[in-house]
């Protein structure tokens, strides 16, 4: 089968966006990422911060209770809600 590029112009169009927009909607929310740094100089110094950001609460759901755990779990001085 021969595309022609108007053909494999749009397609290439739209499932770049159909991508895009299953990534905005769907796969963001379900995508929890931790990282930590330690930038203190010494142990007794040390503040443990936080961030969350992108949480899409419209309704609190199982992976947020996960989160919420996750975050007790680790007993922060500092919650950043962004």
């Amino acid at each position: 089968m021969r595309l022609s590029r108007r053909k494999f112009v749009s397609r290439l169009f739209f499932g770049t966006l159909g991508l895009f927009l299953l990534d905005l909607f769907w796969f963001e929310k379900y995508f929890i990422q931790w990282s930590e740094f330690d930038i203190s100089n010494s142990p007794s110094e040390r503040i443990k911060i936080i961030q969350l950001t992108d949480l899409h609460l419209d309704e609190i759901k199982y992976f947020h209770k996960s989160i919420a755990k996750r975050i007790n779990k680790e007993n922060p001085d500092l919650i950043a809600i962004t």
